[in-house]
């Protein structure tokens, strides 16, 4: 899930992004199938740019083939030959990146050109189209969040700046629009204005794994300061979810569950899981990126407020508890 903005000028590019990322799984209970839908990362990056002419944006799937869109498009710009053009690496992603959702844009500036162009790949009915020559000066939206943007057509100026702060009014008014429930793009934001060179209005997060992006999302203030006991924060991280598991078991009267999965049925058979779903899915998310992330990414303040954010839940469930034995 996200939200792309693009524009298109005779000058350059502005791209605004979003960093949000929903996960849905569905677990099987009782061979009955049940959707999880919860915050998976808020700090995604989804603009990439060699920092010279180009600059490719992504829009929908995360992963294809099992590889990171991200580490595919990083690695694809630093193979791409001087003077490509840039219709011709439109055709390239097209050709080598199945797209089984959403799309790619490609901006820059062909060799020797005076003005920049702008090309969407996208996947229709899981058949990629060509490359889509995309107009200037409009605002070109993409992502689940683009249904809460209302922009003008005709933007009146060719001002990379002026343009960008539309982008920021537009991007701010889409948040207020989606509201809080049902969120479909949010989280960290990251806008490149592209002309003859790639400057960084707002740069994407390079470091952290968005857990306060995540509890912000969400309203969450941790009540808790806990103590980590000297370990290092991916040990902590851990530490703590292995201790909210025992945590669970024991409120549910039942032997230690070794699996997330166990925890959830157990709730559902108490006729629970409906009412803490949203705290239980999210401290997962949580878990799951401070697990496949290399430990050099996991800051201490990371382990604070996961950690926070699991006493949070654990006061939020056991409130749940007690009013069903009342």
């Amino acid at each position: 899930m996200t939200l792309l903005l693009g524009t298109l000028t005779t000058t350059g590019t502005v791209i605004t992004a979003d960093g949000f990322s929903i996960k849905n799984e569905n677990l099987s209970i009782k061979n009955k199938k049940q959707d999880r839908r919860a915050i998976g990362r808020t700090t995604l990056q989804k603009i990439f740019t060699d920092e010279e002419r180009l600059a490719i944006a992504h829009c929908g799937e995360n992963l294809v083939e099992e590889r990171a869109i991200a580490n595919i498009l990083r690695e694809l710009l630093t193979q791409v030959p001087a003077g490509t053009a840039i219709r011709d690496l439109a055709v390239d992603i097209q050709q080598n990146i199945p797209i089984p959702d959403g799309g790619f844009w490609v901006a820059g500036f062909d060799a020797d050109t005076e003005f920049p162009v702008m090309y969407e790949v996208v996947s229709v009915n899981k058949h990629v189209g060509p490359p889509i020559e995309l107009g200037r000066c409009v605002i070109h939206r993409c992502g689940a969040g683009a249904k809460f943007v209302n922009a003008q057509q005709d933007l009146g100026t060719d001002d990379l700046q002026e343009i960008a702060a539309y982008h920021d009014s537009l991007y701010d008014t889409a948040l207020e629009n989606q509201g809080n429930r049902q969120k479909v793009f949010g989280g960290h934001k990251h806008q490149l204005v592209l002309g003859r060179k790639c400057p960084w209005r707002i740069p994407p997060q390079e470091c952290g794994l968005g857990f306060k992006e995540i509890l912000d999302d969400l309203g969450v203030l941790p009540t808790a300061a806990p103590d980590l006991g000297g370990m290092d924060p991916q040990a902590a991280i851990e530490a703590k979810w292995c201790e909210f598991r025992q945590w669970c078991s024991k409120q549910l009267g039942c032997k230690r569950t070794l699996m997330y999965g166990g925890i959830e049925e157990r709730f559902v058979k108490r006729g629970l899981w409906g009412p803490i779903k949203t705290y239980a899915d999210t401290a997962l998310a949580m878990f799951d990126e401070g697990d496949k992330c290399e430990q050099r990414e996991v800051a201490p303040q990371d382990a604070f407020l996961f950690a926070g954010y699991l006493e949070w839940v654990k006061t939020q469930i056991g409130i749940v508890i007690q009013s069903s034995l009342v």
